[in-house]
C-alpha cells in the first residue's frame, strides 16, 4: 500500500469540506491541504493566471510527496486541468466540478438544458460537454460561438430564445404525457 498522503488544493478554505468527506470515507488515508487564501478568490483572474497559480499549488503539493492531487477549486478545475494533468503524468489529478456534475446528472430522469458560451473563460465548454455526455438522453447542450460566461443571451438572443422555448415545450409535453 502506498502510504504517501493525498494532496488537495483550493483557492481558499472551502476545500476543507473535501478533506473532511475524504477523511470520513477513507480514514486510512492521510491528506495534505493547501488553501491559497492570500490570492483567493481565483474567479476574477485571467485563465493564464489561474493556470499559473494552479501549477504552483500542484508543485507545492508535489514537494510534500503526495500520491495524488485533488483540485478542489472550481475555477482551477475549469481552467487548468489539462495543464495539471500534463505536468503530473505520474500521479492522478482529479478535479471536482465536472465529475461531480456529471455524476449528478448520470441517473437523472429530468430533462436538463445546458447553454454554454464557447468563449467562457471561467467554465470551459469541455466541462459542459462532459456533463452532457454523462446522460445524453436527458441533457441537451447548446453552445454559442463568441459568447463568454453567461453571455449567450446577449450574443444571439433569437437563437437563445428559440432553443429555450423548444426545450421547455418538449419537457412540458413529455411531463403531460406521463401518467
Amino acid at each position: 500500500m502506498d502510504n504517501r498522503p493525498i494532496g488537495i488544493f483550493d483557492s481558499g478554505t472551502g476545500g476543507l469540506t473535501s478533506v473532511r468527506q475524504l477523511a470520513l470515507e477513507a480514514p486510512e488515508e492521510s491528506f495534505v491541504f493547501f488553501g491559497d487564501t492570500i490570492r483567493a478568490p481565483y474567479g476574477g483572474r485571467s485563465p493564464e493566471e489561474i493556470k499559473l497559480l494552479s501549477r504552483r499549488n500542484a508543485r507545492f503539493l508535489r514537494s510534500r510527496d503526495v500520491k495524488a492531487i485533488i483540485v478542489s477549486c472550481n475555477t482551477s478545475t475549469a481552467n487548468a486541468m489539462a495543464e495539471l494533468a500534463a505536468d503530473n503524468r505520474d500521479i492522478p489529478i482529479v478535479g471536482t466540478v465536472a465529475p461531480a456534475a456529471a455524476e449528478a446528472v448520470r441517473h437523472t430522469t429530468v430533462p436538463i438544458l445546458l447553454i454554454h458560451g464557447e468563449d467562457d473563460r471561467f467554465v470551459p465548454c469541455d466541462m459542459g460537454r462532459e456533463i452532457a455526455a454523462a446522460n445524453p438522453a436527458m441533457v441537451e447542450l447548446h453552445t454559442f460561438p463568441d459568447a463568454g460566461h453567461g453571455l449567450s443571451f446577449l450574443i444571439d438572443r433569437e437563437r437563445y430564445e428559440r432553443v429555450a422555448h423548444a426545450f421547455f415545450a418538449r419537457a412540458l409535453a413529455t411531463a403531460q404525457a406521463e401518467p
